[in-house]
């Protein structure tokens, strides 16, 4: 018997802590935008880039595999 293919896909609590990151950062990205704090901006942009990387890459992993799964059966 094949054993099937292990894809991490992160717990739901890790998810909501990542996604609240993210939202933290794309506020701190907003704040520099509107008052000009770029600091803050840069670290911003940088746990937004993460929290995406670090959610948005599992996820889309799983999807292409799973559709490669349906296109074999």
């Amino acid at each position: 018997m094949k054993k099937p293919n292990r894809i991490f896909l992160p717990p739901i609590w890790l998810t909501l802590v990542i996604t609240v990151l993210g939202i933290y950062g794309m506020n701190l990205v907003y704040k520099a935008v509107t008052d000009g704090a770029w600091g803050a901006g840069m670290v911003g942009a940088v746990l937004l880039a993460a929290t995406v990387g670090l959610l948005g890459t599992p996820l889309a992993y799983s999807r292409y595999v799973r559709k490669e799964l349906k296109a074999r059966r």
